[in-house]
């Protein structure tokens, strides 16, 4: 895992593993009224070979936002589970 960080946030990005096939970028936005929690954003689903396009991205958008930004792969089991979710 690498936390970079920039002028006011930080990108912190999870470094793929083997069978990792794509990655997502995911941040945290401000809470909906009536709410107590923050919003979570996920961006698409990107080929795995996206990844430091996707870090880059992370940078030029970091000191945006008022919460970190996530560069997450996603592997199969994940990939699954989200899969058994939207079936149900």
């Amino acid at each position: 895992m690498s936390v970079i960080h920039t002028k006011t946030n930080m990108v912190v990005a999870h470094e793929p593993e083997p069978g990792d096939r794509f990655i997502q970028v995911v941040w945290h936005g401000p809470a909906e009224e009536g709410s107590r929690y923050r919003r979570t954003f996920e961006g698409p689903l990107w080929p795995i070979d996206q990844f430091q396009s996707s870090v880059e991205w992370a940078l030029g958008m970091a000191d945006f936002m008022v919460s970190p930004i996530y560069v997450t792969p996603v592997g199969p089991r994940e990939l699954r589970r989200r899969r058994k979710e939207a079936v149900q």
